[in-house]
């Protein structure tokens, strides 16, 4: 994903292949004017020194707890992405057909399942 920004504001653009006949399309997403200047304030801030787990998001400033490899999150083609209890929840609820396993604390999977909604 990327942010382009032109005379008319900003616009998110992701980009993704289907698995099964490896085409590549594109989507995106047009912000009004409030939206593109705090993006553009967002993305101009420096990086926080803390480095956070791989389930969180740039945009979202919350800190991990806990341990940044408590869970693996797969997605349905078993890409996955190691985070914390809170960003796992959050990328896990985010993902359709996800599912997580709990890697180095025992029993992490089930809370995450909860937190995400799922059974």
């Amino acid at each position: 994903m990327n942010f382009q920004f032109d005379r008319l504001g900003a616009v998110l653009v992701a980009y993704s292949r289907d698995a099964q006949t490896g085409e590549v399309t594109r989507s995106w997403l047009r912000f009004d004017q409030a939206g593109t200047a705090y993006l553009r304030q967002r993305l101009e801030q420096p990086a926080e020194t803390a480095e956070r787990c791989q389930c969180s998001r740039a945009l979202d400033p919350t800190p991990c707890e806990g341990p940044q490899d408590a869970v693996l999150i797969l997605s349905a083609t078993n890409t996955g992405a190691y985070g914390c209890e809170t960003h796992g929840a959050l990328r896990m609820a985010a993902i359709e057909g996800s599912r997580a396993v709990s890697h180095s604390v025992a029993g992490a999977a089930i809370r995450v399942h909860q937190a995400a909604g799922r059974s």
